[in-house]
Protein backbone atom coordinates (compact mmCIF):
# COMPACT_ATOMS: atom_id res chain seq x y z
CA UNK A 1 0.00 0.00 0.00
CA UNK A 2 1.53 3.59 -0.69
CA UNK A 3 2.76 5.06 2.41
CA UNK A 4 2.82 8.97 1.01
CA UNK A 5 0.25 9.86 3.81
CA UNK A 6 -2.18 10.53 0.83
CA UNK A 7 -6.04 10.30 0.99
CA UNK A 8 -7.62 10.20 -2.60
CA UNK A 9 -11.15 11.66 -3.27
CA UNK A 10 -12.99 10.91 -6.21
CA UNK A 11 -16.02 12.56 -7.26
CA UNK A 12 -17.75 11.81 -10.47
CA UNK A 13 -18.43 7.74 -11.03
CA UNK A 14 -20.01 7.44 -14.53
CA UNK A 15 -18.60 6.00 -17.66
CA UNK A 16 -14.95 7.10 -17.24
CA UNK A 17 -15.02 7.84 -13.74
CA UNK A 18 -16.64 4.26 -12.21
CA UNK A 19 -12.84 2.52 -13.92
CA UNK A 20 -10.66 4.98 -12.59
CA UNK A 21 -11.44 4.68 -9.43
CA UNK A 22 -11.37 1.29 -8.85
CA UNK A 23 -7.66 1.45 -10.44
CA UNK A 24 -7.00 3.84 -7.96
CA UNK A 25 -8.64 1.40 -4.89
CA UNK A 26 -6.48 -1.45 -6.59
CA UNK A 27 -3.26 0.23 -6.47
CA UNK A 28 -3.76 0.84 -2.22
CA UNK A 29 -4.37 4.44 -1.99
CA UNK A 30 -6.98 5.17 0.67
CA UNK A 31 -9.81 6.41 -1.00
CA UNK A 32 -13.07 8.54 -0.69
CA UNK A 33 -15.89 8.81 -3.18
CA UNK A 34 -18.55 10.83 -4.01
CA UNK A 35 -20.98 10.54 -6.80
CA UNK A 36 -25.00 12.08 -6.80
CA UNK A 37 -26.43 8.46 -7.51
CA UNK A 38 -26.23 5.88 -5.21
CA UNK A 39 -26.61 3.29 -7.50
CA UNK A 40 -23.02 4.42 -8.75
CA UNK A 41 -21.59 4.77 -5.44
CA UNK A 42 -23.32 0.79 -4.74
CA UNK A 43 -20.42 -1.29 -5.84
CA UNK A 44 -17.72 0.91 -4.13
CA UNK A 45 -20.03 0.75 -0.82
CA UNK A 46 -19.88 -2.89 -1.39
CA UNK A 47 -16.10 -3.47 -1.64
CA UNK A 48 -15.77 -1.36 1.65
CA UNK A 49 -14.69 2.06 0.03
CA UNK A 50 -15.79 5.09 2.14
CA UNK A 51 -18.77 6.68 0.35
CA UNK A 52 -19.19 11.32 0.97
CA UNK A 53 -21.68 12.63 1.20
CA UNK A 54 -20.82 15.75 -0.81
CA UNK A 55 -18.18 17.06 -2.03
CA UNK A 56 -17.63 19.56 0.36
CA UNK A 57 -17.62 15.96 2.93
CA UNK A 58 -15.11 14.65 0.07
CA UNK A 59 -12.91 17.79 0.37
CA UNK A 60 -12.98 17.75 4.40
CA UNK A 61 -11.39 14.05 4.60
CA UNK A 62 -9.71 13.93 1.21
CA UNK A 63 -6.07 15.74 0.16
CA UNK A 64 -6.09 14.98 -3.24
CA UNK A 65 -9.93 15.24 -5.00
CA UNK A 66 -9.89 14.09 -8.79
CA UNK A 67 -13.06 15.19 -10.89
CA UNK A 68 -14.19 13.46 -13.83
CA UNK A 69 -17.71 15.03 -14.57
CA UNK A 70 -19.80 15.18 -18.06
CA UNK A 71 -20.25 19.08 -18.40
CA UNK A 72 -17.83 21.90 -17.69
CA UNK A 73 -20.63 24.06 -15.95
CA UNK A 74 -20.82 20.58 -13.57
CA UNK A 75 -16.75 20.81 -13.04
CA UNK A 76 -17.30 24.41 -12.29
CA UNK A 77 -20.24 24.70 -9.98
CA UNK A 78 -18.43 21.15 -7.67
CA UNK A 79 -15.23 22.60 -7.69
CA UNK A 80 -15.77 26.15 -6.74
CA UNK A 81 -19.82 26.41 -6.14
CA UNK A 82 -22.07 26.56 -2.52
CA UNK A 83 -21.08 23.43 -1.15
CA UNK A 84 -18.29 22.60 -2.91
CA UNK A 85 -14.58 21.81 -3.13
CA UNK A 86 -13.68 25.24 -2.67
CA UNK A 87 -15.09 25.20 1.28
CA UNK A 88 -13.13 21.13 2.27
CA UNK A 89 -11.25 21.85 4.64
CA UNK A 90 -8.26 18.74 3.98
CA UNK A 91 -7.92 19.66 -0.02
CA UNK A 92 -4.69 20.28 -1.17
CA UNK A 93 -4.36 19.54 -4.39
CA UNK A 94 -7.95 19.44 -7.34
CA UNK A 95 -7.29 17.27 -10.38
CA UNK A 96 -9.72 18.41 -13.19
CA UNK A 97 -9.74 15.13 -15.52
CA UNK A 98 -12.41 16.54 -17.95
CA UNK A 99 -11.93 18.54 -21.31
CA UNK A 100 -13.26 21.94 -19.98
CA UNK A 101 -11.06 23.94 -22.08
CA UNK A 102 -8.40 26.56 -21.00
CA UNK A 103 -10.50 29.09 -19.76
CA UNK A 104 -12.28 27.02 -17.19
CA UNK A 105 -9.58 25.15 -16.09
CA UNK A 106 -7.94 28.68 -15.60
CA UNK A 107 -10.94 30.16 -13.75
CA UNK A 108 -10.93 27.06 -11.51
CA UNK A 109 -7.30 27.24 -10.46
CA UNK A 110 -7.47 31.20 -9.95
CA UNK A 111 -10.44 30.24 -7.43
CA UNK A 112 -8.92 27.64 -6.08
CA UNK A 113 -5.65 29.40 -5.31
CA UNK A 114 -7.56 31.93 -3.23
CA UNK A 115 -8.24 28.87 -0.87
CA UNK A 116 -4.38 27.75 -1.07
CA UNK A 117 -5.38 24.64 -3.24
CA UNK A 118 -3.38 23.88 -6.08
CA UNK A 119 -5.03 22.62 -9.59
CA UNK A 120 -3.60 19.87 -11.64
CA UNK A 121 -4.67 20.49 -15.13
CA UNK A 122 -5.10 16.22 -15.66
CA UNK A 123 -7.52 15.48 -18.86
CA UNK A 124 -7.71 12.08 -19.99
CA UNK A 125 -8.10 9.88 -23.06
CA UNK A 126 -8.87 6.35 -23.74
CA UNK A 127 -12.41 5.48 -23.08
CA UNK A 128 -14.68 3.43 -21.47
CA UNK A 129 -12.31 0.18 -21.78
CA UNK A 130 -9.00 2.56 -21.00
CA UNK A 131 -10.52 3.42 -17.65
CA UNK A 132 -11.48 0.10 -16.76
CA UNK A 133 -7.87 -1.35 -17.48
CA UNK A 134 -5.58 0.98 -16.27
CA UNK A 135 -4.40 2.00 -20.07
CA UNK A 136 -5.54 6.00 -20.14
CA UNK A 137 -3.51 8.54 -21.53
CA UNK A 138 -3.20 11.26 -19.26
CA UNK A 139 -1.61 14.67 -19.99
CA UNK A 140 -0.86 16.85 -16.62
CA UNK A 141 -0.14 20.29 -16.28
CA UNK A 142 0.67 21.90 -12.74
CA UNK A 143 3.42 22.96 -10.28
CA UNK A 144 5.68 20.50 -10.03
CA UNK A 145 5.20 20.10 -6.37
CA UNK A 146 1.89 19.23 -6.84
CA UNK A 147 2.48 16.93 -9.86
CA UNK A 148 4.87 14.91 -7.51
CA UNK A 149 2.37 14.22 -5.15
CA UNK A 150 -0.24 13.07 -7.50
CA UNK A 151 2.03 11.27 -10.25
CA UNK A 152 1.61 8.11 -8.61
CA UNK A 153 -2.11 8.01 -8.38
CA UNK A 154 -2.40 9.00 -12.32
CA UNK A 155 -0.02 6.18 -12.90
CA UNK A 156 -2.60 3.76 -11.41
CA UNK A 157 -5.41 4.19 -14.64
CA UNK A 158 -2.65 5.67 -16.96
CA UNK A 159 -0.60 3.58 -19.19
CA UNK A 160 0.95 6.82 -20.82
CA UNK A 161 1.34 9.84 -18.64
CA UNK A 162 2.46 13.03 -20.20
CA UNK A 163 4.05 16.28 -17.96
CA UNK A 164 3.69 19.84 -20.35
CA UNK A 165 3.93 22.50 -17.95
CA UNK A 166 4.09 23.52 -14.90
CA UNK A 167 0.50 25.91 -14.51
CA UNK A 168 -2.78 24.71 -15.66
CA UNK A 169 -4.01 25.18 -18.88
CA UNK A 170 -1.70 23.58 -22.08
CA UNK A 171 -2.67 20.05 -20.67
CA UNK A 172 -6.11 21.13 -21.79
CA UNK A 173 -4.68 22.24 -24.83
CA UNK A 174 -3.13 19.24 -25.83
CA UNK A 175 -6.89 17.43 -25.02
CA UNK A 176 -8.71 19.82 -27.13
CA UNK A 177 -6.42 18.96 -30.38
CA UNK A 178 -6.43 15.65 -29.90
CA UNK A 179 -10.22 15.93 -29.68
CA UNK A 180 -10.46 17.89 -32.84
CA UNK A 181 -8.80 15.45 -34.76
CA UNK A 182 -10.75 12.53 -33.30
CA UNK A 183 -13.86 14.33 -33.87
CA UNK A 184 -13.18 15.50 -37.63
CA UNK A 185 -11.59 12.25 -38.17
CA UNK A 186 -14.71 9.98 -37.28
CA UNK A 187 -16.91 12.38 -39.44
CA UNK A 188 -14.55 12.10 -42.73
CA UNK A 189 -14.68 8.40 -41.77
CA UNK A 190 -18.24 7.88 -41.34
CA UNK A 191 -18.94 10.02 -45.31
CA UNK A 192 -16.08 8.05 -46.84
CA UNK A 193 -18.06 4.55 -45.58
CA UNK A 194 -21.30 6.09 -47.20
CA UNK A 195 -20.24 6.75 -49.73
CA UNK A 196 -18.76 3.18 -50.13
CA UNK A 197 -22.29 1.67 -49.00
CA UNK A 198 -23.78 3.21 -51.52
CA UNK A 199 -21.27 2.26 -54.02
CA UNK A 200 -21.88 -1.45 -53.45
CA UNK A 201 -18.62 -2.38 -51.23
CA UNK A 202 -18.88 -4.34 -48.35
CA UNK A 203 -18.40 -2.26 -45.43
CA UNK A 204 -16.27 -4.95 -43.51
CA UNK A 205 -13.75 -5.41 -46.56
CA UNK A 206 -13.90 -1.57 -47.41
CA UNK A 207 -12.66 -1.19 -43.35
CA UNK A 208 -9.41 -3.90 -44.10
CA UNK A 209 -8.94 -1.87 -47.44
CA UNK A 210 -8.62 1.30 -45.12
CA UNK A 211 -7.25 -0.06 -41.70
CA UNK A 212 -3.63 -1.69 -44.28
CA UNK A 213 -3.70 1.77 -45.86
CA UNK A 214 -3.01 5.20 -45.61
CA UNK A 215 -6.93 6.84 -44.44
CA UNK A 216 -6.81 4.66 -40.90
CA UNK A 217 -7.23 6.43 -37.79
CA UNK A 218 -9.30 5.87 -34.28
CA UNK A 219 -13.12 5.25 -36.71
CA UNK A 220 -12.21 3.07 -38.79
CA UNK A 221 -9.51 0.72 -36.52
CA UNK A 222 -12.42 0.82 -33.87
CA UNK A 223 -15.62 2.95 -33.78
CA UNK A 224 -16.85 1.37 -36.87
CA UNK A 225 -15.91 -1.70 -36.82
CA UNK A 226 -17.01 -2.04 -32.93
CA UNK A 227 -20.00 0.03 -32.99
CA UNK A 228 -21.47 1.23 -36.57
CA UNK A 229 -21.31 -1.69 -38.25
CA UNK A 230 -23.07 -4.37 -35.54
CA UNK A 231 -25.78 -0.73 -35.06
CA UNK A 232 -25.28 -0.07 -31.10
CA UNK A 233 -23.59 2.98 -31.84
CA UNK A 234 -23.00 4.83 -28.43
CA UNK A 235 -21.39 7.86 -26.96
CA UNK A 236 -23.36 11.73 -26.87
CA UNK A 237 -23.40 13.65 -29.98
CA UNK A 238 -23.10 16.62 -27.21
CA UNK A 239 -20.04 15.55 -26.40
CA UNK A 240 -18.96 15.77 -29.98
CA UNK A 241 -20.49 19.38 -29.94
CA UNK A 242 -18.36 20.44 -26.87
CA UNK A 243 -14.99 19.37 -27.90
CA UNK A 244 -14.99 20.91 -31.40
CA UNK A 245 -16.30 24.23 -30.05
CA UNK A 246 -13.55 24.47 -27.62
CA UNK A 247 -11.45 23.97 -30.11
CA UNK A 248 -12.90 26.71 -32.20
CA UNK A 249 -12.86 29.01 -29.22
CA UNK A 250 -8.91 28.34 -28.49
CA UNK A 251 -8.22 28.90 -32.30
CA UNK A 252 -9.84 32.07 -32.39
CA UNK A 253 -8.24 32.90 -28.77
CA UNK A 254 -4.63 32.52 -30.56
CA UNK A 255 -5.63 33.46 -34.07
CA UNK A 256 -4.73 30.07 -36.09
CA UNK A 257 -6.73 28.58 -38.96
CA UNK A 258 -10.25 27.10 -38.13
CA UNK A 259 -11.35 24.45 -41.10
CA UNK A 260 -11.73 21.22 -40.39
CA UNK A 261 -13.39 21.91 -36.69
CA UNK A 262 -15.60 24.14 -38.47
CA UNK A 263 -17.10 21.74 -40.72
CA UNK A 264 -17.15 18.54 -38.43
CA UNK A 265 -19.17 20.74 -36.09
CA UNK A 266 -21.36 22.12 -38.79
CA UNK A 267 -22.20 18.20 -39.59
CA UNK A 268 -22.92 17.28 -36.08
CA UNK A 269 -24.86 20.48 -35.29
CA UNK A 270 -26.98 19.56 -38.12
CA UNK A 271 -27.68 16.20 -37.42
CA UNK A 272 -28.84 17.36 -34.36
CA UNK A 273 -31.34 20.31 -35.81
CA UNK A 274 -32.84 17.03 -37.56
CA UNK A 275 -33.23 14.81 -34.62
CA UNK A 276 -30.90 12.78 -34.69
CA UNK A 277 -29.55 14.46 -31.29
CA UNK A 278 -28.55 11.80 -28.68
CA UNK A 279 -25.91 9.36 -29.42
CA UNK A 280 -22.82 10.25 -31.09
CA UNK A 281 -22.07 7.41 -33.67
CA UNK A 282 -25.63 7.77 -34.74
CA UNK A 283 -25.21 10.84 -36.95
CA UNK A 284 -23.86 8.56 -39.37
CA UNK A 285 -27.85 7.65 -39.28
CA UNK A 286 -27.91 11.10 -40.71
CA UNK A 287 -25.24 10.78 -43.43
CA UNK A 288 -27.34 7.43 -44.58
CA UNK A 289 -31.09 9.23 -44.98
CA UNK A 290 -29.17 11.88 -47.07
CA UNK A 291 -27.52 9.44 -49.24
CA UNK A 292 -31.07 7.30 -50.29
CA UNK A 293 -31.33 5.05 -46.90
CA UNK A 294 -27.73 3.10 -47.38
CA UNK A 295 -26.56 1.60 -44.20
CA UNK A 296 -23.29 0.74 -43.21
CA UNK A 297 -23.83 -2.37 -41.69
CA UNK A 298 -22.55 -6.13 -41.44
CA UNK A 299 -23.48 -8.50 -43.91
Amino acid sequence: MPENGERIGFIGLGMMGAGMAECIRNAGFPLIVHDISEERCAPFRAAGVEIASSAKDLADRATIVISCLPTIEMAQDVACGAGGLIEGEAIQIYVETGTVGTAAIRDIADRLMERGIATIDGPISGGQAGAQKGTLSTILAGADDAIARFKPVAEAYSSHLFVVADHPGPAQTAKIINNMLSMTGLIAALEGMVLGAKAGLDPKQLLDIINVSTGRNSATLEKIPQRVLPRTFGGHIETGVKDLSLYIEESQGLQTPIWMAKEALGVFREAIENGYDRELLRVIEYMEALAGGVQVKQR
